[in-house]
Order: C-alpha cells, then structure tokens, then sequence
C-alpha cells in the first residue's frame, strides 16, 4: 500500500507491519491459527443480579436437602433481604420459584424467624415449608 507522508508517499508491504496482541482489562482472549477472540468479562449489574439469584437457589436447594424435602416437593418461600440481594430476588422471582418447586414465593420484610442463607456476603431469612403443609 502507499501511505502518505509529508506530501510524499512511502511504499510499504507486509514485512513493514507487526501484528501485536496486547492484554486489555477485562478481556480474556486466546491466540491461536492467526485469529485471535477475546471476550468482555466485565460483570454488568444485570449479570451480577443473575448471579446472585443462582447463589440464592443454590442456598435454597441445600436447605431443602437438610430438611430431608423429596425432590419433587412442591414447597412455599417466604424471604426477607435487603439491597442487591433483594433487588436480585425480586428480579429473577419466576426463575426461582421454578428451581424450587415453589408454589407460592412472597416477600415479608418482618420476617422475624426463619433460616438463614449467605450469598456473596449478603443475608437472606427464609422460611421454606412443603405446600400444603
């Protein structure tokens, strides 16, 4: 290709170049076959909040297992939280109540007894019985 310089062109051909792939923050890639992929691996809120729901469930599923629950239980949830964790609870509430088998799910700030679960630093008070019971 001819690259203009000062008024003048300069030739230049592909030993004139180098190709260099250099580490951004937050972006995990791989090399290889002369393509290179990265991806963003920044954690958006949106992301976060999915996250912290998958954390809650995971929560759930071993609370049930401790209450020696079947599998097939249908149960109710009642839960109290605060700040993200509640933000994410409420946002993902469909997807919960799904991964628990949870026929009603409901939030009660006044929850005063209950069990305890953490997710990533955050507290959750449930209380979880089989429906019905």
């Amino acid at each position: 290709i001819e690259f203009p310089v000062a008024g003048t062109s300069v030739p230049l051909g592909a030993d004139d170049f180098v190709v260099a792939v250099e580490d951004t923050a937050g972006v995990f890639g791989a090399y290889q076959r002369g393509v290179y992929v990265g991806i963003d691996a920044t954690i958006t809120p949106v992301l976060r909040a999915e996250g912290l729901a998958r954390e809650f469930v995971h929560g759930l599923q071993a609370l049930r297992k401790s209450k020696d629950f079947d599998v097939s239980d249908r149960v109710t949830l009642t839960w109290k939280a605060e700040g993200e964790l509640a933000a994410a609870i409420s946002a993902h509430a469909t997807y919960i109540a799904q991964e628990v088998l949870a026929v009603s799910m409901s939030r009660d700030d006044a929850l005063a007894t209950g069990d305890a679960i953490e997710v990533e630093g955050a507290g959750a008070t449930v209380r979880l019985a089989r429906a019905g019971a």
